[in-house]
């Protein structure tokens, strides 16, 4: 098991829920959650880990999943995503603690001054 992307995840919410905890209960949601569609058993790792349930530009949600650097995307993760990109989502991947502060800078104006 990679634990990487556990750590990334956490690190990842503890950053969002510093900096934009105005939107913090309302925006971040894990893995139970996700108002994704449906997974068989077995198949969850071709679901995305998080959910930021804030309207950003012309997506209605954006999905995350979190992975370890050079790691592949599976067939079933592609089908996920392209789903997902088809209900007019935003779909990213983050490798890094940098790429989440990216993703969200260009998603959400923060409630603080972020460092």
């Amino acid at each position: 098991m990679d634990i990487y992307p556990h750590m990334l995840k956490s690190a990842c919410e503890t950053w969002f829920k510093t900096h934009y905890s105005g939107v913090y209960q309302t925006s971040f949601r894990i893995e139970h959650n996700l108002q994704a569609p449906s997974r068989p058993a077995g198949a969850a790792e071709d679901q995305p880990e998080l959910e930021l349930k804030v309207p950003a530009g012309p997506w209605s949600r954006v999905y995350v999943w979190f992975k370890s650097p050079g790691v592949v995307l599976s067939p079933a993760e592609r089908e996920s995503m392209n789903g997902l990109r088809n209900q007019g989502c935003r779909v990213a991947i983050v490798r890094h603690l940098e790429d989440f502060k990216t993703l969200v800078g260009t998603l959400i104006h923060p409630t603080r001054q972020v460092l």
